[in-house]
């Protein structure tokens, strides 16, 4: 049976699709293809009227949700702005109740805070007090024993019995002042480095700082009171001794010399010597003891004796391995090495050396002479005085409160003064 033939419309030609796929242009049926055109527009004009229907519809049902949706959340948002305004009232009593309770107990805390403080302080305060009592009354117990000690040795040493009209055979002689100057009641001071008594007042070297080393040269008087500066120097001055007549001698280790000077405010070189330490008037002279700090494998000092007008006498040269001070009395020459826990006593007059080895702990330092050629020694770490007489045999060892550094004795018309410089 025979396929009917289609018919397409395509481009605005109606076209037969013959059974055997040929395809025949048939007519041109531009009436055709209008009508259905039109009705196309007006199916289209139809849905668009019904979807701008239901868009409407939608609009207003909207609307409507969003007033009584307004409507409702007015209403909730009072009932709810209650009940936050209930819960934050609540709140906020149950916040201060406890902030209330926090700044009791901080109240309570601090004070209990600052009565320990208070306590603790009082405490401090009081054994302060006790300590500083403590120390005075050993400091005083210590000066009184030396002093008594001192006075017996030297009346012994310097004076012979004499006879008074009551029959009576007694020692007479001057009373001795023991003055100590503390470290710790200096102002300003790093280290003392010399010390000399001249003319009723005490000379001191210390030095204020280092890097770059500060040199100051004040007066104590012999109650062991601060008096004033005398003069200042951006120099490492190491000694100081003095004579009778008020010249006084002062080792310059930056400038390699030793100084003279009537006043300690101006300075004339006298002699040049390499890492002068420490300085000793004698009878005929000025012996300087130098002692190169930088050498540490072969340690030599050397001891050079001028005469006060410079002139070279005699140089000594000993190998140890530290060298602190020296002084004369008599014909010996004493000096401490520290390092070497040692004595040296070396006879000038006839070129004899001795040397007394101490116990380990002494560390000998400062020295000074006694009258009739004894001498004192200060020992550091011992924090003792020993007594020796001019044949360098010990007499005796005083206790000190504190560690003596320097030592120095001079003599005026009513008493004897041994000042000591000391480190707590």
């Amino acid at each position: 049976m025979a396929k009917a033939p289609s018919i397409i419309s395509k481009n605005g030609l109606i076209k037969r699709i013959s059974t055997d796929q040929r395809e025949d242009v048939l007519s041109s049926c531009p009436n055709l293809f209008n009508s259905v055109e039109v009705e196309q527009e007006n199916q289209n004009l139809s849905n668009a009227n019904n979807q701008s229907n239901k868009m409407n519809q939608r609009e207003r049902c909207i609307g409507t949700s969003i007033d009584m949706f307004l409507d409702y959340n007015d209403y909730l948002d009072e009932e709810e702005r209650a009940l936050t305004e209930f819960i934050f009232e609540k709140d906020k009593a149950r916040v201060k109740l406890e902030f209330e309770k926090q700044l009791d107990h901080l109240k309570t805390a601090t004070q209990t805070f600052f009565r320990e403080k208070r306590d603790k302080v009082k405490a401090l305060k009081n054994s302060q007090k006790r300590l500083s009592r403590t120390i005075e009354d050993n400091r005083k117990a210590c000066k009184l024993f030396v002093e008594q000690n001192l006075m017996i040795l030297l009346r012994s040493i310097s004076y012979t019995p004499q006879e008074y009209s009551m029959g009576k055979l007694e020692i007479t002689g001057k009373l001795v002042k023991l003055v100590i100057i503390y470290q710790s009641e200096m102002a300003n001071c790093k280290v003392v480095r010399g010390m000399c008594v001249n003319n009723n007042e005490i000379y001191i070297i210390k030095w204020s700082s280092f890097l770059p080393t500060t040199s100051t040269i004040c007066i104590y008087n012999l109650a062991g009171s601060y008096v004033r500066d005398v003069s200042k120097t951006q120099a490492e001055l190491t000694a100081i001794e003095s004579k009778d007549n008020g010249l006084f001698y002062v080792a310059d280790m930056t400038n390699n010399c030793i100084m003279q000077s009537r006043d300690c405010k101006e300075f004339d070189q006298l002699i040049e010597v390499e890492y002068p330490q420490g300085i000793a008037i004698c009878s005929d002279g000025i012996i300087i003891a130098c002692d190169d700090p930088k050498t540490s494998h072969e340690h030599t000092v050397n001891i050079f004796k001028y005469t006060f007008d410079g002139d070279f006498i005699f140089h000594y040269k000993d190998r140890c391995h530290s060298l602190y001070k020296i002084c004369c009395s008599g014909y010996n020459l004493i000096c401490t090495h520290d390092h070497d826990n040692e004595i040296m006593v070396l006879d000038t007059e006839k070129n004899q050396k001795t040397r007394l080895i101490l116990e380990e702990g002494y560390t000998p330092i400062g020295v000074c002479s006694l009258p009739n050629g004894a001498f004192a020694i200060a020992n550091h770490s011992k924090m003792s005085l020993t007594i020796y007489d001019n044949t360098s045999l010990e007499i005796c060892e005083l206790q000190l409160s504190e560690k003596p550094v320097h030592l120095s004795f001079y003599e005026n018309d009513s008493n004897y003064y041994l000042v000591c410089y000391a480190v707590y």
